[in-house]
């Protein structure tokens, strides 16, 4: 299964951590980009333009969104993230606290990245919903 991890980009380095785990735990594959961007998170129009597509480009890769919930998201980047995936009909996981109403449209939750990282390890799929 393809994973699109999303955070905060204050979270950033805490979410590197993840992926590692994920790629060392199971056999799961995490495309986020963002996660290898360097600099801050405010960039100007046209970069600002380049990373968000690729952000997109990532989504569409995605076959199931885990969305960092332990952090409020200053920006909104990651709920952006987590609405273009409910509208392509993909799955999305919430790890932590619902911040939105949206977050309760969630196909899983997990109160915590091990506790995510022990499902992803069992072998559940996203295909279980669908």
């Amino acid at each position: 299964m393809t994973l699109y991890l999303s955070a905060t980009y204050a979270r950033q380095a805490a979410m590197r951590e993840i992926r590692q785990r994920i790629h060392a735990e199971t056999r799961h594959r995490v495309v986020a980009s963002w996660l290898d961007q360097i600099g801050p998170a405010k960039l100007g129009p046209v970069p600002g333009q380049r990373v968000a597509r690729q952000d997109i480009r990532d989504l569409l890769d995605a076959s199931l969104l885990m969305l960092d919930g332990l952090e409020p998201s200053p920006t909104g980047g990651k709920h952006f993230e987590h609405g273009y995936m409910c509208a392509l009909g993909r799955p999305v996981g919430i790890v932590g606290p619902v911040e939105s109403v949206f977050g309760h449209l969630a196909d899983f939750e997990w109160p915590s990245w091990d506790e995510a990282i022990a499902w992803l390890r069992s072998g559940s799929t996203a295909q279980e919903i669908a």
